[in-house]
């Protein structure tokens, strides 16, 4: 005849097996200390997001963090301190963003599961740079010279699949509409300010002229001196004096 368990071995082997399971689910989480340190400590401001990938849940996750009241009257803190819990959560990554309430804690901590990630320009995420697309000051543009650009082109084509589809459109009202679209899809950002962005040579320019919302360079990624999209070349920014005076748009792809 089978013994039966008594409560008191029941309780006993079910502590064991919730005992297990946690040891063996800390195992395979190193940052799940990090992390409920982040969530109960009360030591920091955090916000989580989900998404398919890495850097489109850290992008969004930094975005709902600076964008709370609290982070956004505190002092001492800059955007560029926020750190990083990264984790695969079924087939999307979760991410959780932080910093710490002193703004001191600058080191980050970033369990990204992927370590092949191609490093990308930290974009400084202000709230209100999705509303930047007029330039701070409006500027005189000689419009004799800005007409008298030629209008036969050649274009060439960039690396970019997003980037070609906005070539035959030179309307810049047409092409931010295209491009808030890929902004809510997560594939790009973009600002008419270059202090939006610590590494500009990684984004493409936008350049057009304001009184007539007509776009008249397309720039590829590069440095000082960059190809023209629009009739293939090559155009040096700091010594091209009608482009000083145009209003441009900064385009980061992800």
């Amino acid at each position: 005849m089978k013994k039966k368990l008594s409560l008191n071995n029941k309780t006993f082997l079910m502590f064991s097996f919730l005992l297990l399971q946690n040891v063996f689910l800390f195992g395979q989480s190193p940052d799940l200390d990090k992390e409920k340190e982040v969530k109960i400590s009360g030591n920091y401001f955090w916000s989580q997001a989900t998404a398919p990938s890495d850097l489109e849940a850290k992008k969004q996750a930094s975005e709902s963090l600076w964008s709370t009241d609290e982070v956004k009257t505190a002092p001492n803190l800059n955007q560029k301190n926020i750190s990083y819990i990264v984790k695969q959560r079924g087939n999307k990554v979760a991410a959780i963003a932080y910093i710490a309430k002193n703004g001191v804690e600058i080191n980050s901590t970033d369990s990204s599961l992927n370590a092949n990630v191609i490093p990308h320009p930290q974009i400084i995420l202000d709230p209100m740079y999705e509303k930047d697309t007029k330039p701070l000051e409006s500027l005189n543009v000689n419009k004799e010279v800005a007409s008298n650009i030629s209008e036969s082109k050649t274009k060439q084509l960039s690396n970019s699949s997003l980037i070609n589809s906005l070539l035959d459109t030179d309307d810049i009202n047409s092409v931010l509409k295209e491009l808030n679209t890929f902004k809510m899809k997560g594939k790009i950002m973009y600002s008419s300010r270059i202090e939006a962005f610590d590494n500009s040579n990684q984004c493409y320019i936008i350049i057009y002229e304001e009184t007539t919302n007509k776009i008249l360079y397309l720039l590829d990624k590069g440095d000082e001196t960059r190809v023209n999209l629009l009739d293939s070349k090559k155009i040096n920014i700091k010594e091209n004096q009608l482009i000083n005076q145009l209003s441009k748009i900064y385009v980061y792809e992800f």
